[in-house]
């Protein structure tokens, strides 16, 4: 069982790299002793899978599904069939841009009513004045900005058809009326680390840290390939080192939603490859506990997840351990500095 450990640790030089490894080798071997729980914890909602930008690090624009919103009927069931079997969360994203959808304060006003606590991931291009009072006002919990660069030049290079300006001014008056009428809102900026932006860090936490009172609201993160369909070599800074098929958690706690009823067993499944029900014709429950995502359940727990597709190029699933432990004492050195320079 610990061979692959020892092969992973032998020649690190920090006992402290070793034990973070050690302790997520051991949490992911143990993960065949997880029962499935009744109903997920939290549910993922594409209720559009268009996009107004064209990102570099994103396959949306490339994806074979058909575009559409989701009708507000059906999102309706959704939320009362999530309420019902005891999901506690609901985020209005998976793939596309939420603030697209024409009835998107009503769903959050909706989802709020019946007890979910509700987030919303954005680029924060159309988050407009009356945009952020009416989703305030509607109960939304957690707004998720994905921003990368600090600068016009290279935010622009990698969000294309984006603007940093528009951006920082949406960002700025969202945070001026959560504070006016003391909202309970939580906002977080989530960046990708790539080659194009990883000269501007500090300028990064200097920007954005104002707007989110916080620098621990500051995530960045690995890039990842999203099933094979993004250009490692081209944009990731380098290759990760250390690689094993660990069973993707989300098999055990959420549920992807398509906007037009499909529920997939992955976040990022541009294409429909992952379909594990349709809820035209069964329950998120009925989804949640059958055969298709037992099964898939069971090939990641046999370390075999190339039998599905999407998975066999996923770079989540072959956890960069190593890596993940320098992106969270990335993310703790740059929030130190933060704090010491300010």
């Amino acid at each position: 069982m610990y061979k692959h450990f020892y092969n992973l640790i032998k020649n690190m030089p920090l006992a402290e790299e070793a034990y973070f490894i050690f302790q997520q080798y051991n949490s992911w071997s143990n993960f065949n002793k997880r029962n499935v729980s009744d109903a997920p914890t939290s549910i993922m909602i594409e209720i559009t899978n268009q996009c107004n930008l064209d990102c570099i690090m994103c396959s949306t624009q490339k994806g074979t599904r058909k575009k559409g919103n989701m009708d507000l009927s059906l999102y309706k069931e959704i939320i009362l069939q999530a309420s019902a079997i005891g999901v506690k969360v609901a985020t209005l994203h998976t793939i596309g841009e939420a603030l697209l959808h024409p009835d998107v304060v009503e769903m959050i006003g909706f989802a709020t009513e019946k007890g979910l606590i509700t987030n919303i991931t954005t680029n924060g291009q159309l988050l407009t004045e009356e945009k952020s009072r009416k989703l305030l006002e509607a109960g939304l919990r957690t707004l998720r900005v994905s921003v990368e660069g600090a600068t016009e030049e290279t935010y622009s290079k990698i969000r294309r058809g984006g603007s940093l300006e528009k951006l920082i001014n949406n960002l700025r008056t969202f945070k001026r009326i959560k504070e006016e009428k003391r909202y309970n809102v939580n906002i977080t900026i989530n960046s990708i680390l790539m080659k194009e932006n990883e000269q501007e860090i500090a300028a990064f936490y200097k920007l954005f840290v104002p707007m989110v009172d916080t620098p621990n609201n500051i995530f960045f993160n690995n890039l990842g390939d999203l099933g094979g369909k993004i250009d490692m070599e081209k944009h990731a800074l380098e290759k990760p080192n250390y690689r094993i098929k660990n069973p993707c958690s989300t098999l055990w706690s959420t549920l992807h939603v398509q906007w037009d009823g499909n529920v997939s067993a992955c976040c990022v499944d541009f294409d429909g490859k992952l379909i594990i029900g349709d809820l035209q014709n069964k329950s998120l429950k009925e989804i949640w506990e059958g055969n298709q995502l037992q099964q898939f359940r069971k090939y990641h727990l046999e370390r075999t997840p190339e039998k599905m597709p999407l998975c066999e190029n996923c770079s989540t699933i072959r956890v960069r351990m190593l890596d993940e432990y320098r992106m969270y004492k990335f993310n703790q050195k740059w929030r130190k500095n933060y704090l010491n320079h300010k």
